[in-house]
């Protein structure tokens, strides 16, 4: 990765280091929440912590995380919605996340 503040190679890493640990906190929160709102069934909900879970996982190279929560998103805005679906896409997120 390119270090594009003049910081030395070590205090870059512990920058980058210390992002990515706030983004894995971060991404456990977010999916805290969105255990619950698919367990609430809050399709509102769902769909503003996906599209969280899409932005801030794509800055920080999580495309996985980022595929299932669209994934994720279309099974609950799918007509019937498909909550089934969105049960097993938020146990892959988890998983994901314990990586």
């Amino acid at each position: 990765m390119e270090n594009p503040f003049g910081l030395t190679g070590e205090e870059y890493t512990d920058v980058v280091r210390s992002r990515v640990q706030e983004f894995l906190r971060y991404f456990g929160e977010q999916v805290d929440r969105l255990e619950e709102a698919v367990q609430k069934q809050d399709v509102q909900t769902i769909g503003t912590i996906t599209h969280n879970i899409r932005g801030t996982g794509g800055s920080f190279g999580y495309d996985e995380a980022t595929t299932l929560a669209t994934r994720l998103n279309e099974a609950v805005h799918a007509s019937p919605v498909n909550w089934r679906e969105a049960q097993e896409l938020l146990v892959q997120l988890k998983n994901r996340l314990k990586r």
